[in-house]
Protein backbone atom coordinates (compact mmCIF):
# COMPACT_ATOMS: atom_id res chain seq x y z
CA UNK A 1 0.00 0.00 0.00
CA UNK A 2 1.11 3.51 -0.85
CA UNK A 3 2.47 5.22 2.33
CA UNK A 4 0.82 9.25 2.06
CA UNK A 5 1.49 10.93 -0.89
CA UNK A 6 -1.36 12.32 -2.30
CA UNK A 7 -0.33 15.16 -5.09
CA UNK A 8 -2.69 18.01 -6.46
CA UNK A 9 -5.82 16.68 -4.61
CA UNK A 10 -8.86 18.48 -4.69
CA UNK A 11 -8.74 19.84 -1.42
CA UNK A 12 -5.08 21.38 -2.12
CA UNK A 13 -6.24 23.09 -4.90
CA UNK A 14 -9.79 23.78 -5.65
CA UNK A 15 -8.93 27.55 -3.70
CA UNK A 16 -5.35 28.07 -4.65
CA UNK A 17 -4.05 31.64 -6.68
CA UNK A 18 -2.60 31.26 -10.10
CA UNK A 19 0.21 33.54 -10.97
CA UNK A 20 2.57 32.81 -14.24
CA UNK A 21 5.76 31.17 -13.54
CA UNK A 22 4.80 28.66 -10.65
CA UNK A 23 4.05 26.04 -12.84
CA UNK A 24 7.21 24.59 -12.07
CA UNK A 25 6.91 24.86 -8.16
CA UNK A 26 6.33 22.32 -5.89
CA UNK A 27 5.06 22.90 -2.21
CA UNK A 28 5.60 19.84 0.06
CA UNK A 29 3.67 19.45 3.40
CA UNK A 30 2.55 17.13 6.41
CA UNK A 31 -0.90 16.13 5.43
CA UNK A 32 -1.79 16.74 9.36
CA UNK A 33 -0.92 19.83 9.92
CA UNK A 34 -4.22 21.52 9.24
CA UNK A 35 -2.67 25.28 8.98
CA UNK A 36 0.25 24.81 7.04
CA UNK A 37 -1.42 22.40 4.45
CA UNK A 38 -4.03 25.62 4.02
CA UNK A 39 -1.26 27.76 3.51
CA UNK A 40 0.25 25.75 0.88
CA UNK A 41 -2.89 25.13 -0.73
CA UNK A 42 -4.06 28.46 -1.27
CA UNK A 43 -0.38 29.10 -3.10
CA UNK A 44 -0.15 29.39 -6.28
CA UNK A 45 2.18 26.15 -7.96
CA UNK A 46 1.86 22.00 -7.75
CA UNK A 47 1.16 20.23 -4.36
CA UNK A 48 2.23 16.93 -2.21
CA UNK A 49 1.18 16.02 0.66
CA UNK A 50 3.09 13.37 2.89
CA UNK A 51 2.81 12.04 6.57
CA UNK A 52 5.32 12.69 9.39
CA UNK A 53 3.10 9.95 10.86
CA UNK A 54 3.09 7.14 8.11
CA UNK A 55 6.43 8.06 6.63
CA UNK A 56 7.37 7.13 3.19
CA UNK A 57 8.54 3.82 1.94
CA UNK A 58 10.96 3.22 -1.65
CA UNK A 59 7.13 2.99 -3.59
CA UNK A 60 6.14 6.43 -2.84
CA UNK A 61 9.53 8.09 -3.45
CA UNK A 62 9.88 6.32 -6.54
CA UNK A 63 6.44 7.89 -7.45
CA UNK A 64 7.41 11.35 -5.98
CA UNK A 65 10.64 11.16 -8.49
CA UNK A 66 8.28 10.25 -11.55
CA UNK A 67 6.00 13.70 -10.53
CA UNK A 68 8.87 15.61 -10.07
CA UNK A 69 10.48 14.71 -13.81
CA UNK A 70 7.30 14.59 -15.27
CA UNK A 71 5.91 18.35 -14.20
CA UNK A 72 9.32 19.69 -14.53
CA UNK A 73 9.42 20.68 -11.19
CA UNK A 74 12.78 23.58 -10.81
CA UNK A 75 11.50 24.30 -7.04
CA UNK A 76 10.41 22.63 -4.36
CA UNK A 77 9.02 24.28 -1.16
CA UNK A 78 8.78 22.05 1.89
CA UNK A 79 5.78 23.78 3.90
CA UNK A 80 7.41 23.09 7.34
CA UNK A 81 9.28 20.38 8.26
CA UNK A 82 10.01 17.07 10.02
CA UNK A 83 11.74 14.01 9.77
CA UNK A 84 10.55 12.30 6.95
CA UNK A 85 10.26 15.61 5.38
CA UNK A 86 13.90 15.84 5.56
CA UNK A 87 14.80 12.08 4.56
CA UNK A 88 12.55 13.03 1.43
CA UNK A 89 14.68 16.40 1.27
CA UNK A 90 18.39 14.04 1.05
CA UNK A 91 16.83 11.69 -1.67
CA UNK A 92 15.74 14.17 -4.05
CA UNK A 93 18.76 15.93 -3.70
CA UNK A 94 20.78 12.97 -4.06
CA UNK A 95 18.49 12.02 -7.16
CA UNK A 96 18.24 15.30 -9.39
CA UNK A 97 21.71 17.24 -7.45
CA UNK A 98 21.69 21.01 -8.61
CA UNK A 99 18.27 20.71 -11.56
CA UNK A 100 16.21 21.48 -8.58
CA UNK A 101 16.21 23.56 -5.93
CA UNK A 102 14.80 22.80 -2.53
CA UNK A 103 13.51 25.42 -0.27
CA UNK A 104 12.09 25.54 2.69
CA UNK A 105 9.18 28.05 4.82
CA UNK A 106 9.18 27.65 8.44
CA UNK A 107 5.62 28.44 9.72
CA UNK A 108 7.24 28.24 14.03
CA UNK A 109 7.86 31.31 16.00
CA UNK A 110 10.19 30.97 18.90
CA UNK A 111 8.04 31.63 21.45
CA UNK A 112 7.07 27.69 20.59
CA UNK A 113 10.73 26.43 20.83
CA UNK A 114 9.51 24.56 24.70
CA UNK A 115 8.49 22.14 22.33
CA UNK A 116 11.87 20.13 21.73
CA UNK A 117 10.61 19.07 18.42
CA UNK A 118 10.36 22.74 17.60
CA UNK A 119 14.37 23.42 17.77
CA UNK A 120 15.42 19.78 16.70
CA UNK A 121 13.86 20.73 13.22
CA UNK A 122 15.53 23.86 13.04
CA UNK A 123 18.83 22.53 13.66
CA UNK A 124 18.32 19.98 10.75
CA UNK A 125 17.65 22.28 9.16
CA UNK A 126 20.64 24.57 9.34
CA UNK A 127 22.63 21.10 9.05
CA UNK A 128 21.01 20.69 6.04
CA UNK A 129 21.69 24.29 4.53
CA UNK A 130 25.45 23.87 5.33
CA UNK A 131 25.47 20.53 3.44
CA UNK A 132 24.23 22.14 0.22
CA UNK A 133 20.84 20.02 0.15
CA UNK A 134 18.14 22.93 1.12
CA UNK A 135 19.28 26.58 -0.96
CA UNK A 136 17.25 29.28 0.91
CA UNK A 137 15.36 29.04 4.20
CA UNK A 138 12.10 31.59 5.02
CA UNK A 139 9.41 32.78 7.23
CA UNK A 140 6.35 33.66 7.45
CA UNK A 141 6.91 34.94 11.04
CA UNK A 142 8.37 38.83 10.21
CA UNK A 143 12.11 39.32 11.45
CA UNK A 144 12.56 35.73 11.88
CA UNK A 145 16.31 35.87 10.81
CA UNK A 146 16.72 37.32 14.07
CA UNK A 147 15.99 34.51 15.80
CA UNK A 148 18.31 31.96 13.01
CA UNK A 149 20.75 34.19 10.87
CA UNK A 150 20.22 32.13 8.46
CA UNK A 151 16.82 32.93 7.32
CA UNK A 152 16.17 35.12 4.13
CA UNK A 153 15.88 38.65 6.29
CA UNK A 154 12.22 39.54 4.20
CA UNK A 155 8.59 37.77 5.47
CA UNK A 156 7.15 35.11 3.11
CA UNK A 157 3.55 36.13 2.99
CA UNK A 158 0.38 33.72 2.68
CA UNK A 159 -2.40 33.97 0.55
CA UNK A 160 -5.98 33.87 1.63
CA UNK A 161 -7.89 31.26 -0.25
CA UNK A 162 -9.12 31.90 -3.53
CA UNK A 163 -13.08 31.81 -3.03
CA UNK A 164 -14.10 34.71 -5.65
CA UNK A 165 -17.63 35.67 -4.24
CA UNK A 166 -19.21 32.10 -3.78
CA UNK A 167 -19.93 33.24 0.36
CA UNK A 168 -19.98 37.33 -0.20
CA UNK A 169 -23.55 37.13 0.08
CA UNK A 170 -24.44 35.07 3.42
CA UNK A 171 -26.58 35.86 6.03
CA UNK A 172 -25.29 36.82 8.67
CA UNK A 173 -26.34 35.33 12.26
CA UNK A 174 -27.45 37.82 14.33
CA UNK A 175 -24.92 37.78 17.59
CA UNK A 176 -23.01 34.86 16.14
CA UNK A 177 -19.21 34.75 16.71
CA UNK A 178 -16.75 31.61 16.03
CA UNK A 179 -13.44 30.98 18.20
CA UNK A 180 -11.75 28.48 16.57
CA UNK A 181 -8.90 28.01 18.33
CA UNK A 182 -7.38 25.03 20.67
CA UNK A 183 -7.29 24.77 24.80
CA UNK A 184 -3.56 25.30 25.23
CA UNK A 185 -2.06 28.14 27.04
CA UNK A 186 -0.50 29.47 23.34
CA UNK A 187 -3.91 29.79 22.00
CA UNK A 188 -5.56 31.97 24.89
CA UNK A 189 -8.71 30.04 25.04
CA UNK A 190 -10.22 31.42 28.31
CA UNK A 191 -9.32 35.13 27.32
CA UNK A 192 -11.21 34.87 24.26
CA UNK A 193 -13.91 33.19 25.51
CA UNK A 194 -14.57 35.18 28.55
CA UNK A 195 -13.96 38.63 25.97
CA UNK A 196 -16.74 36.79 23.52
CA UNK A 197 -19.26 36.33 27.12
CA UNK A 198 -19.24 39.87 28.29
CA UNK A 199 -19.30 41.51 25.18
CA UNK A 200 -22.99 43.03 25.01
CA UNK A 201 -23.38 42.24 21.01
CA UNK A 202 -23.10 38.58 21.16
CA UNK A 203 -25.30 36.08 21.94
CA UNK A 204 -24.12 32.92 20.69
CA UNK A 205 -20.34 31.66 20.67
CA UNK A 206 -19.72 28.77 18.03
CA UNK A 207 -16.38 26.61 19.74
CA UNK A 208 -13.96 23.44 18.80
CA UNK A 209 -13.11 23.25 22.10
CA UNK A 210 -14.16 23.76 25.69
CA UNK A 211 -12.10 25.94 28.42
CA UNK A 212 -12.19 23.26 31.14
CA UNK A 213 -13.77 24.37 34.38
CA UNK A 214 -14.12 28.56 32.86
CA UNK A 215 -17.79 26.96 34.37
CA UNK A 216 -16.94 26.97 37.89
CA UNK A 217 -16.17 31.20 37.82
CA UNK A 218 -17.91 32.59 35.43
CA UNK A 219 -21.53 31.88 33.78
CA UNK A 220 -21.07 30.56 29.96
CA UNK A 221 -24.81 30.89 28.33
CA UNK A 222 -23.58 31.65 25.53
CA UNK A 223 -21.16 28.83 24.21
CA UNK A 224 -22.45 26.60 21.51
CA UNK A 225 -19.89 23.46 20.67
CA UNK A 226 -19.39 22.64 17.54
CA UNK A 227 -17.22 20.22 15.35
CA UNK A 228 -14.32 20.37 13.78
CA UNK A 229 -14.70 21.84 9.76
CA UNK A 230 -13.17 22.30 6.75
CA UNK A 231 -12.91 22.93 3.39
CA UNK A 232 -16.07 24.46 2.19
CA UNK A 233 -18.33 23.29 4.91
CA UNK A 234 -15.67 25.83 7.30
CA UNK A 235 -15.94 28.84 4.74
CA UNK A 236 -19.98 28.73 4.67
CA UNK A 237 -20.26 28.60 8.32
CA UNK A 238 -17.30 31.13 9.04
CA UNK A 239 -19.36 33.12 6.95
CA UNK A 240 -22.82 33.16 8.74
CA UNK A 241 -20.97 34.43 11.76
CA UNK A 242 -20.38 38.24 12.65
CA UNK A 243 -17.02 37.94 14.09
CA UNK A 244 -14.14 35.62 14.51
CA UNK A 245 -11.57 35.40 17.53
CA UNK A 246 -8.01 34.13 17.21
CA UNK A 247 -6.19 36.64 19.34
CA UNK A 248 -3.94 33.96 20.56
CA UNK A 249 -0.20 34.68 22.63
CA UNK A 250 2.18 33.59 20.24
CA UNK A 251 1.08 33.40 16.33
CA UNK A 252 2.58 33.98 12.75
CA UNK A 253 0.27 35.20 9.71
CA UNK A 254 -3.02 32.96 11.26
CA UNK A 255 -5.12 31.03 7.93
CA UNK A 256 -8.07 31.57 10.42
CA UNK A 257 -7.85 34.81 10.09
CA UNK A 258 -7.11 35.03 6.33
CA UNK A 259 -10.26 32.22 5.92
CA UNK A 260 -12.60 34.92 7.83
CA UNK A 261 -11.60 37.86 5.53
CA UNK A 262 -12.18 35.55 2.45
CA UNK A 263 -15.92 35.20 3.49
CA UNK A 264 -16.82 38.67 4.53
CA UNK A 265 -16.07 38.07 8.55
CA UNK A 266 -13.61 40.24 10.46
CA UNK A 267 -11.38 38.26 12.78
CA UNK A 268 -9.69 39.68 15.42
CA UNK A 269 -5.77 38.39 16.40
CA UNK A 270 -3.11 40.03 18.44
CA UNK A 271 -0.31 42.17 17.05
CA UNK A 272 1.32 40.51 13.87
CA UNK A 273 3.09 42.77 12.94
CA UNK A 274 3.34 42.39 8.82
CA UNK A 275 5.57 45.27 8.40
CA UNK A 276 3.69 45.25 4.20
CA UNK A 277 0.50 45.93 6.07
CA UNK A 278 1.50 47.88 8.85
CA UNK A 279 -0.80 51.25 7.59
CA UNK A 280 -3.67 48.74 6.81
CA UNK A 281 -7.20 49.86 8.62
CA UNK A 282 -8.54 46.61 8.52
CA UNK A 283 -5.67 45.04 10.61
CA UNK A 284 -5.66 48.17 12.67
CA UNK A 285 -9.18 47.00 13.27
CA UNK A 286 -8.47 43.43 13.98
CA UNK A 287 -5.26 43.56 16.20
CA UNK A 288 -5.49 43.79 19.93
CA UNK A 289 -2.66 44.79 21.57
CA UNK A 290 -3.37 43.75 25.31
CA UNK A 291 -3.53 39.81 24.91
CA UNK A 292 -4.47 38.52 28.72
CA UNK A 293 -7.04 40.90 29.69
CA UNK A 294 -10.58 40.30 28.51
CA UNK A 295 -11.42 43.82 28.49
CA UNK A 296 -9.56 44.72 25.49
CA UNK A 297 -10.25 41.84 23.69
CA UNK A 298 -14.28 42.74 24.50
CA UNK A 299 -13.71 46.57 23.10
CA UNK A 300 -12.15 45.31 20.38
CA UNK A 301 -14.84 42.63 19.65
CA UNK A 302 -17.80 45.01 20.02
CA UNK A 303 -16.27 47.91 17.53
CA UNK A 304 -16.01 45.25 14.40
CA UNK A 305 -19.16 44.10 15.28
CA UNK A 306 -20.64 47.56 15.29
CA UNK A 307 -18.90 48.42 11.70
CA UNK A 308 -20.26 45.10 10.02
CA UNK A 309 -24.30 46.18 11.26
CA UNK A 310 -23.55 49.33 9.46
CA UNK A 311 -25.01 47.83 6.16
CA UNK A 312 -22.76 50.66 4.31
CA UNK A 313 -20.36 48.12 2.94
CA UNK A 314 -17.31 49.77 4.77
CA UNK A 315 -15.93 46.60 6.51
CA UNK A 316 -16.70 44.30 3.61
CA UNK A 317 -14.35 46.64 1.42
CA UNK A 318 -11.84 46.60 3.76
CA UNK A 319 -11.50 42.72 3.76
CA UNK A 320 -11.99 42.92 -0.37
CA UNK A 321 -8.66 45.56 -0.25
CA UNK A 322 -6.70 44.05 2.09
CA UNK A 323 -7.05 40.58 0.47
CA UNK A 324 -6.27 41.65 -3.09
CA UNK A 325 -3.26 43.64 -2.23
CA UNK A 326 -1.82 40.94 0.06
CA UNK A 327 -2.29 38.14 -2.38
CA UNK A 328 -0.16 40.27 -4.86
CA UNK A 329 2.22 40.78 -2.02
CA UNK A 330 2.52 37.12 -1.28
CA UNK A 331 2.96 36.17 -4.47
CA UNK A 332 5.77 38.58 -5.05
CA UNK A 333 7.02 37.66 -1.70
CA UNK A 334 7.50 33.96 -3.10
CA UNK A 335 8.50 34.87 -6.72
CA UNK A 336 11.49 36.60 -5.19
CA UNK A 337 12.29 33.99 -2.67
CA UNK A 338 12.09 31.80 -5.62
CA UNK A 339 14.19 33.81 -7.89
CA UNK A 340 11.70 33.76 -10.17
Amino acid sequence: MLKTCEFNVQRDLQFAHEFEGFDRVLHIFNADWHGIRAAAAYAPGQKLAISERDGLDGEAIRHIFGILSHYRIEHIIFQGYSQVAASLCQSIHRQFGSSIRINVVTHVTSAQFENAFEIEMQALLLQQKDRGLISRLGSVKPRFNDVIPEYWPSTIINFGPNLGEITAQMQKIDGAIFVPIENSWRKNLYTNMLAAQRCTQVKSIYAINFPSGLEKICTLDKLRLTSFKHGADLFGFMASMEAQMNVTLAECQPMTQLESFAVGTPCLTGPLRVAEFADDPLIALCEVDILDSPHYLTEALSKVISLGRQNDGELTGMMVSHLEHRNVVAALSYAEFLGL
